[in-house]
C-alpha cells in the first residue's frame, strides 16, 4: 500500500478581531492553541508550515524550540488582511513536496492524537479533497491533493468553497463521530464553554 506525504499546513494569520486577544497564544490544556496544533501535528505530518501575519513575531518565538528541532517552518503572509484563502496560498508555497496537505485553522485546538492518525488513513489515490464529517454536516480540518494545490496556485479559484464545489476534483466525506469537527473557537466565551461541556 502506498504511503503518502503529507505536510501541515496550519493557518495563523488573522487578527484575532472576535477573540479580543491574540488567539494562537490562547491557551487550551496549559498551552498555546498554535504550539499544541503544531505539536500534535507534527506527530503524523512530514512537515508542518505555520502561515503568520499578524503578530508574527509572537508565533515565531514561540515555536522556536520546534523550528530548531523538528520539520516546522513559518511562511509570513505580508497580504494576511485580504483572508485566509490567501494564507492557504502561501502555506502551499513553502509546502515543499507532498501529496497532500492537512489544511487545519489555529481555532481548533481540541483534537486527540487519535484524530489525526485515521483522519490520514482516509487518503486515497482516488480523492482530491477528503473532509470529517458528523451527522452528515462536513467540518475541519480538510486534506487537500497536490492536484487541487496546484491549481490553487495557478490562480483559478477565490476561495476554498469554489475549490470544493469545482466538479474537477473528486471528494471523500469521511464520517468520523467527533462533534468537534463543527466547531471552533472565535470567542473566550467558546472556550469557556466547551470546557464546560467537557466537565
Amino acid at each position: 500500500m502506498r504511503e503518502f506525504k503529507v505536510t501541515g499546513i496550519i493557518s495563523a494569520a488573522g487578527l484575532s478581531e472576535r477573540m479580543g486577544s491574540f488567539k494562537p497564544m490562547e491557551e487550551f490544556n496549559g498551552e498555546p492553541f498554535i504550539l499544541l496544533i503544531a505539536r500534535k501535528m507534527l506527530g503524523v505530518c512530514s512537515k508542518v508550515v505555520v502561515v503568520t501575519g499578524f503578530k508574527k513575531e509572537i508565533i515565531e518565538e514561540t515555536l522556536k524550540s520546534f523550528i530548531e528541532k523538528s520539520e516546522l517552518e513559518t511562511a509570513y503572509n505580508p497580504d494576511y488582511e485580504k483572508g485566509m484563502f490567501v494564507s492557504l496560498k502561501r502555506g502551499i508555497e513553502a509546502a515543499g513536496d507532498f501529496d497532500f496537505v492537512l489544511y487545519h485553522f489555529v481555532d481548533q485546538p481540541f483534537f486527540e492524537d487519535e484524530f489525526y492518525k485515521l483522519f490520514l488513513r482516509q487518503i486515497e489515490e482516488s480523492a482530491d479533497w477528503i473532509q470529517p464529517s458528523y451527522k452528515g454536516k462536513a467540518g475541519h480540518p480538510v486534506l487537500i491533493s497536490r492536484k487541487i494545490c496546484d491549481e490553487i496556485l495557478g490562480g483559478g479559484y477565490n476561495d476554498l468553497r469554489s475549490v470544493r464545489d469545482s466538479d474537477k476534483f473528486s471528494r471523500k466525506y469521511w464520517e468520523c463521530g467527533r462533534s468537534e469537527i463543527l466547531l471552533d473557537f472565535d470567542t473566550k466565551r467558546d472556550i469557556e464553554d466547551y470546557k464546560k461541556l467537557r466537565d
